[in-house]
């Protein structure tokens, strides 16, 4: 997109307020959480999904999945919301923002 189109596209977002926004992964990265699938940094470079946190896995090797799964939740322990985070408190206060959706289990937006 050039400037004139991302200049476009902002003005109509701010003339239809408020919004719903959707995140993934990729916002929580700048706050030191891997992704999943982000080659040589991703928690599946890491982890293979269908050994570890799969349903088999779950009723099977009981220890292993909580197991893992603990390790990858401490692995947010530390983590800080960054300045997306920030901004979508920021405009949630404003009432820009009517709800956010998201599969992130890391409690940062």
């Amino acid at each position: 997109m050039n400037e004139q189109e991302i200049q476009e596209v902002a003005r109509f977002l701010f003339e239809h307020k408020p919004w719903l926004v959707l995140t993934g992964a990729g916002i929580s990265t700048e706050s030191g959480i891997p992704d999943f699938r982000t080659p040589s940094t991703g928690l599946w470079e890491k982890y293979d999904p269908m050994e570890i946190l799969s349903r088999e896995v779950l009723f099977s090797r009981t220890e292993v999945f909580y197991r893992i799964g603990f390790q990858i939740l401490m692995s947010f322990q530390n983590a800080q919301p960054n300045q997306a985070h920030l901004t979508l408190t920021e405009w949630e206060k404003r009432g820009w923002v009517t709800g956010i959706v998201t599969q992130n289990i890391d409690s940062l937006h």
